[in-house]
Parts: structure tokens; C-alpha cells; sequence
């Protein structure tokens, strides 16, 4: 997410009070933290919610950022856990699939290609709805940002034993799931 000698940099400059500082930490880490938001939210606009209201804590606690801390693993502790407010608030439901959509581009000419990405879109949302909020974070944590099972279970403030219990149930989610939808992934 960011490199350490430039994080201690912005740290030191915000500390010193350079408000370009703080927005240059956000510029810096964005990409990240909406990538977390958007694949448990499944909203953009949720997921934008969401990234708002990290950097406002961000910018409210970064006084008690503890130096020693990962601060990687700190930004997704935090949005983590402004995702999970924000299911409980609004509820688990993902939004529509117009709203995967605006993600991905549609190249294809045919017809025929643009259901089937359609189709395999909606199926993704609805292996999503699947999973636990829980079992969400830890799929996404682990499947898609690739971050180990000890960074995630101080994201998550758990042991490893229950992040590997999480992932293996959304995989065997996922294995059922798309057993169950053959067609629409072979």
C-alpha cells in the first residue's frame, strides 16, 4: 500500500501540521482502502460512503498511531470495521448489478458475450451475498489483496485459527457455488 520511509515522511509532516501531507496519504492509499470497501459492499457509492468516513477517523486517530504499528494493516483494520458499521446500519444487501457494471467494460460486440458477462456478474454478486460479513472480509483480505493470515487477523482482531476457518467456509462456499452454476462458469 505505501512505503515506510515515505510514511514516515507524511506522518512527520502532518504531525508538523502540512495539510498536504494528509492529502497525499489519502492520494497514496485510495486505491486500497475503495478496493476493500467496494468487494464487501458491492457498491461504489456505498464503498465511496464508506472511504469518506475511513479518512475522517484516519485524520481523527492518526495522533494515536503508534509508530511501531504496521500502518497498512492499521488503514485496514479501519476500513474493515467502517464496512462492517456500515452492513449493520444499512443492511447486508449488495446493490444492483448496474451497479457492478460501471466496473467493468463490456468489448464485446456480441450479444451472446455481453449476457454472458452480465450473467457472470450477477453470479459473483450472488456468491458475495453468500458469505458472512466475516467470511467477506476475509475472502477479499486473502483472495483478492493477498494479505497473510497473521495481517489479517490483527486487521480483524482475531486469531489465525478463525481467519482459516473463515476462508476455508467462503471456499467452500465458492466451491458449491460454482458447482451449482456450471453453466454459467464453463
Amino acid at each position: 500500500m505505501i512505503d515506510d520511509s515515505i510514511l514516515k515522511d507524511l506522518l512527520k509532516r502532518i504531525s508538523n501540521g502540512d495539510e498536504s501531507a494528509f492529502e497525499e496519504l489519502v492520494n497514496k492509499t485510495e486505491k486500497s482502502v475503495f478496493s476493500v470497501a467496494y468487494n464487501m459492499l458491492g457498491s461504489k457509492q456505498d464503498a465511496l460512503d464508506v472511504c469518506q468516513e475511513v479518512y475522517i477517523k484516519l485524520f481523527k486517530y492518526l495522533g494515536s498511531y503508534k509508530i511501531d504499528k504496521q500502518f497498512n494493516i492499521w488503514l485496514y483494520k479501519i476500513t474493515v470495521n467502517c464496512c462492517y458499521s456500515f452492513i449493520k446500519n444499512k443492511g447486508q444487501e449488495f446493490s444492483s448489478l448496474e451497479d457492478l457494471k460501471e466496473e467493468f467494460i463490456f468489448n464485446s460486440p456480441s450479444m451472446d458475450e455481453e449476457l454472458s458477462n452480465k450473467q457472470l456478474l450477477t453470479k459473483a454478486l450472488n456468491f458475495l451475498k453468500l458469505l458472512t460479513p466475516s467470511e467477506r472480509a476475509v475472502f477479499i483480505l486473502r483472495d483478492v489483496n493477498n494479505l497473510s493470515t497473521k495481517e489479517i487477523a490483527k486487521i480483524l482482531s482475531c486469531t489465525q485459527i478463525t481467519v482459516r476457518r473463515h476462508s476455508n467456509n467462503a471456499r467452500k462456499k465458492l466451491k458449491k457455488f460454482l458447482q451449482s452454476n456450471k453453466t454459467i462458469f464453463f
